[in-house]
């Protein structure tokens, strides 16, 4: 008998690898568990993996479907109480504080399925993936599938081997990335890249995470599941089953690359791409 997609769902989130990969990759980052009733809870900080379960049992978040996000933003972050009354005051002042904590922002692309289709926003990523890999090799870039549609993320994308990090407030950043990613998306006619995402507490899909409104699971992709992509692979019941069936599966190849791309360093950084491009007006217009 087949599994209900809420089974598959508990049954996914069950599995130690996937809450050890979700609990790395929220590390530094603002977490939100989003509910499909619409409620939300904040996971902000754990020192180490008990202390990440012991969150998720204490929320819930293990037999409930939620959608998980995590920041774009790299922060130092608080450690929230469990009780729910003092973390709703502690949230309170995060927010209210959110800059004091902000480190750094990562770049992130959103190809938007939903005002054309998947097909659409797959070769729009597959050509940007193209003019990266032929022109700035010396980028280290991951993707992902985020349900219906696809991220494209640059981590640490001012981090250059052998050279200080640029001094860029994050609020340059944010605006950086958006004319960035305004000028790609025109210069390579790019229909479904959405450049509404660009602010401050912009929130992201967790890459492992399954995604309520398709039951998709938002898995990384290489350049050969690009080019011989099959949604249905994806379908969270079809993951269940391969993960089930390979204890390994999330320990090799793009899985595995992708973990270890969450600290790229680059050859170079995405100011030096973007003034290749158009030289330095970025600089002098001083935004």
């Amino acid at each position: 008998m087949s599994l209900s997609k809420k089974d598959c769902f508990i049954r996914y989130y069950t599995k130690e690898r996937v809450q050890e990969l979700i609990g790395l990759l929220g590390r530094n980052r603002e977490m939100r568990f989003a509910g499909l009733s619409g409620l939300w809870c904040v996971a902000l900080k754990w020192n180490d993996m008990k202390t990440f379960r012991i969150n998720l049992k204490r929320f819930g978040l293990l037999h409930n479907e939620f959608i998980i996000y995590h920041s774009l933003m790299r922060l130092d972050m608080p450690l929230l109480s469990l009780d729910f009354l003092k973390r709703k005051e502690e949230v309170k002042k995060f927010n209210e504080n959110f800059m004091n904590y902000a480190r750094s922002y990562d770049l992130g692309i959103d190809f938007d399925a939903k005002d054309y289709d998947t097909d659409t926003a797959l070769n729009d990523l597959r050509d940007l993936c193209g003019f990266f890999d032929k022109n700035f090799r010396g980028i280290k870039y991951n993707v992902k599938l985020s349900g219906s549609g696809f991220h494209f993320e640059v981590n640490n994308p001012f981090r250059v081997a052998g050279r200080k990090d640029r001094n860029v407030s994050v609020e340059r950043q944010v605006a950086f990335f958006e004319d960035f990613v305004g000028m790609l998306r025109d210069m390579l006619l790019l229909k479904t890249v959405d450049l509404r995402i660009y602010d401050k507490r912009r929130i992201w899909k967790m890459a492992f995470s399954i995604d309520t409104k398709s039951y998709n699971v938002a898995l990384p992709l290489d350049r050969n599941r690009l080019d011989r992509f099959d949604i249905r692979e994806y379908a969270v019941g079809n993951v269940v089953d391969r993960i089930e069936n390979d204890r390994s599966f999330f320990d090799k190849g793009v899985f595995r690359d992708y973990v270890a791309n969450v600290n790229a360093v680059h050859d170079y950084d995405l100011m030096d791409v973007y003034e290749e491009l158009i030289g330095k007006k970025w600089r002098k217009a001083g935004k």
